[in-house]
This record gives C-alpha cells, structure tokens and sequence, in this order.
C-alpha cells in the first residue's frame, strides 16, 4: 500500500473520529456498507469426524498447503486418552479448497485411543486440574470444572515458516453459560505434524501464558495482515456490546506485549492499552479480511444474541468502518436461545477474484450436538451494477 494512501486512510480516519467518536451508538453516523449480496446459499452441514457429537468455531487459515480449522469446545462421542468427552478445542484439516458444492474431505489428528486430538497443548497444572474435577471419576469438586483453551483467530506468517494462533484461556463449570476468561494470549506454530508452543509472558504471576489479562480487552477476535504489520481486534462483551478495538504490531515482533500499539482518540497509535477505542459493535468470533473484488475489507459476525449474520466495511484495518448490515439469517437452532454466535468467513475459499465467498456458523440440532453449515454469499460493489469497484 502506498504512502500517500495510507496518508488518505489517515485523515478519513480522523474525519471519522470527529463526526461521529463520542456517539452514544457506533453506527449513528457510519456510512452504508459499500458491499451488496446479491444471493446467499445454503450449502448444508460441512463434514465432520463420525467421533465428533458436535463443537463450535471454525477460525481457519492456510499453512503448509491446507486449510487448517480450529474450534471451540467439542463434544466426543467416545472418552480421548485423558477419559475427557468434552474437550476444549479440535482441529482438522483439508487441502481441498473448492467450496462450490460443500466441503467434505477434512482430515482430524488423532490420539493414542483414536479420538480427535486437541490442538493446544495444556499446561501439566490444568491438564491435572481436568482429570482430577472429571464427570466420571472426580476426586475433587466441583466435579466438571474445567480449563479451557478456546481457539481464536490464526495468522499465517510465512516469511518466518510459522502460524500464529490466538486463544483465550477460560475456566468452566457445569452449567449454561457458566464460564469466564481469565485472558488471552498467543501460540506459534511452526511444526504441522506437532503442537504449536504457548508463549510464556509476566503480565499475570497466576496465569503465566496469558499475554492479556482478563481486565484488558481480548485481542485475537479477528486479523488480517497489511505488509509487515499485524492488525488485531478485540471485541470482548462490555455491558450489552462487544465494541471492537484495534492493536497492530510487526509480525515479527507478535510475541512482544510491548511492541504492540492501539488505536487511539487521536487517531493515532498509543503503546498504552488503556487509550484503545472502540471502532464499531461486532461480536468476540469475528473474520476481517481484505477483498480485492470491491477493494474494501469486510469484517463479518453475528449479530450478538440473534441469529443475524452482519457484515460492515472499510477502506483499512483501523476504517473508517461502515454500519452494520444484514447477509442473512442462520437457520434457528434446536434449543430454547434461537441464537447463533460464531458466523465466521473463510477467504482462503473465495472464488472469482473475491466476488463469491463463503461463511460458517455452528447451530445446535440435538442434545449435545451440533453441525457447522456452510453458506455462500454473491456479492458486488454497493456503488455498480457489474459488481466491480
């Protein structure tokens, strides 16, 4: 990107702060999506291991020639090696890469019993805690709680021969919604037949692998890469929103909590959390992501608590962002919330320049289960009728 772009970027920046920055509502003042969908499709449940009863998430990237998938809690029709059926993260693989008629050949890693094996590795401390506070066999109470690491966004950086994943450790107890984050943090993996290595940062003395705490906003919701630079967001729940806020920070130096700086009111860039600001409402799984077919980038989410898959848009990282519009409405899940969360897009899957791309969501279809569905959305410039910028 240019100098004299960025200098543009800038100012529309700081044009955009001063109209609408102190705005009881984000989208007030934003400008209307420069994107249009012309069809949304729904291409039914993307495949799955027979030994999975159902997770959710679905963040995926490219490295080392596939299409790597990270998610959330999933939920094991038989015990893994460790006697646990609930696990807070899987994975799986594919290096197909034509998403036309559905997607249906990924590959999962297994462990020594032949169940789906976690992607992060667990700290001895909370691997002890999980077996110890176990459904079947506790010894300690509360029995069922556990230690989560739950995926968040990954970012290929190729020219170090490695993928960074974020994740957020989170501490569970039986119960619906009966969890908290204790913070987020950042993993490098470099090896794709083993497990990416969780760095290890002072920030907290009780969770040494955190890189932000549990007071600090959650980066790792969304990225995308401009250059040499990494643009994170976080847009962790604060009242009844999930305002996104932006940190950017050179790929090389991602692992360096004090080479990270964040968007500002002054529009520039602060190296002290405490400035950050919020851009817009999004939601904590969220997918940001450069398309050359309307040159903008998109950031696509649910809306939170609705079934609402939303889109916004921007001529940069840090915006000015556009207000929030509808792509579509997730299929209802099977249970009593009628939401859906974690709607997430897939660029690595865009076909014709861009002008065809494809989302995922997770909607629950029966007791302790789930399937992820895969929709493709026709878009085109807001501004044309050919669809082209």
């Amino acid at each position: 990107m240019s100098t004299t772009h960025r200098r543009t970027i800038h100012a529309a920046v700081l044009a955009s702060f001063f109209i609408h920055g102190c705005s009881s509502d984000p989208d007030a003042n934003m400008p209307a999506a420069e994107l249009k969908i012309i069809e949304a499709t729904d291409l039914g449940p993307v495949a799955t291991h027979p030994l999975i009863r159902g997770r959710d998430g679905g963040y995926s990237a490219m490295f080392e020639g596939y299409s790597v998938w990270l998610y959330g809690d999933t939920f094991l029709n038989q015990s893994d090696e460790h006697g646990q059926r609930l696990v807070g993260n899987t994975w799986s693989y594919t290096n197909e890469l034509d998403a036309g008629d559905g997607i249906d050949s990924f590959n999962e890693r297994l462990d020594s019993v032949g169940s789906p094996r976690q992607f992060f590795p667990l700290e001895p401390e909370e691997l002890q805690f999980n077996i110890d506070h176990a459904i079947d066999n506790c010894i300690e109470q509360p029995c069922g709680a556990r230690w989560a690491l739950w995926p968040k966004v990954m970012v290929p950086d190729p020219d170090r021969e490695r993928m960074l994943v974020f994740y957020e450790k989170v501490y569970a107890e039986p119960g619906s919604f009966n969890f908290s984050a204790v913070g987020c943090s950042l993993a490098q993996w470099t090896d794709f037949n083993g497990s990416p290595e969780r760095y290890r940062f002072d920030i907290d003395q009780h969770y040494p692998t955190m890189m932000f705490s549990e007071d600090e906003p959650g980066f790792g919701s969304a990225a995308t890469v401009v250059g040499a630079d990494m643009y994170v967001y976080a847009c962790r729940l604060e009242g009844y929103e999930k305002p996104c806020r932006l940190g950017r920070v050179a790929l090389e130096n991602a692992h360096r909590r004090s080479a990270w700086e964040y968007l500002s009111w002054n529009g520039g860039w602060s190296d002290n959390i405490k400035e950050a600001i919020a851009l817009f409402n999004g939601n904590d799984i969220m997918s940001v992501s450069y398309n050359p077919y309307i040159n903008r980038y998109i950031a696509i989410y649910n809306e939170p608590m609705d079934r609402a898959v939303m889109f916004r848009t921007a001529i940069a990282p840090e915006g000015p962002w556009s207000r929030a519009e509808k792509a579509f409405d997730a299929i209802p899940p099977d249970n009593d919330i009628g939401w859906v969360y974690d709607a997430l897009h897939h660029p690595e899957y865009d076909q014709d320049g861009g002008q065809t791309i494809y989302v995922t969501y997770s909607r629950e279809n029966g007791f302790l289960s789930s399937e992820l569905r895969l929709v493709s959305l026709k878009i085109k410039h807001a501004a044309t009728d050919d669809a082209r910028p």
